[in-house]
């Protein structure tokens, strides 16, 4: 349970056992089941009460060495510690029974999102309750997320050497006289290519006649 008071325009809640709430007659606040039961109402969390911005001042100097070795980063609000990680972001938080879990932004859209009680991001199955355990947890995370990402990579196609065009054959130069008319000009290359299909027939019956031969002279 936390507690609020009920003409207090500051909205903040507390603990049952906070030395602020005890100043103040029971009749004087209105109660939560839990602190986010108390954020849905608008209010926030008093900072000398949130039990993770308790055990981060207990444990400061781990809490930034740990951080300073992984490269993580990290700011505090009135609810909750942001850390920045190389490849992701996270928040610890206070959670229904009022003791720390662990939200991981989201990296894809999901159909239980708007379950979420932080926009953007997802409840963790984090096993750990500590704040170093979860910073622990977070690194191992990560490192294994980098070796096995939700979405490899799509490697670049290899681009195929375009095959090679043929080069065509150069135009036969024109050997005829200059001044010649047309006419004759026709005629002469009509029998230019006449010469040249006798040649190519003459060449393949030769090439058979030699065949033959062979032939025989081996038989």
């Amino acid at each position: 349970m936390v507690y609020g008071l009920k003409t207090s325009a500051a909205q903040v809640v507390h603990t049952a056992d906070c030395h602020y709430i005890a100043k103040h007659a029971q009749g004087d606040l209105v109660a939560y089941g839990s602190i986010v039961g108390a954020m849905q109402n608008g209010r926030r969390f008093c900072r000398h009460c949130n039990p993770v911005l308790q055990e981060y001042a207990r444990n400061r100097l781990s809490f930034d060495r740990f951080c300073e070795d992984s490269g993580f980063h990290y700011r505090i609000d009135e609810m909750s510690i942001d850390l920045q990680t190389p490849t992701g972001a996270w928040k610890l938080t206070v959670g229904k029974e009022n003791q720390s879990v662990l939200f991981h932004r989201n990296t894809e859209s999901r159909s239980v999102d708007h379950l979420s009680t932080i926009k953007g991001y997802h409840l963790q199955r984090c096993p750990e309750k500590d704040l170093l355990s979860q910073l622990k947890y977070i690194y191992f995370h990560d490192c294994f997320r980098g070796e096995n990402p939700y979405f490899p990579p799509k490697e670049k196609p290899v681009k195929k050497p375009a095959p090679s065009k043929k080069k065509k054959h150069a135009a036969k130069k024109d050997t005829l006289p200059i001044g010649m008319s047309k006419k004759k000009r026709k005629k002469m290359k009509e029998q230019q290519r006449e010469r040249e299909r006798r040649a190519k027939i003459r060449s393949v019956l030769d090439t058979i006649d030699a065949l033959q031969m062979a032939r025989r002279a081996t038989a």
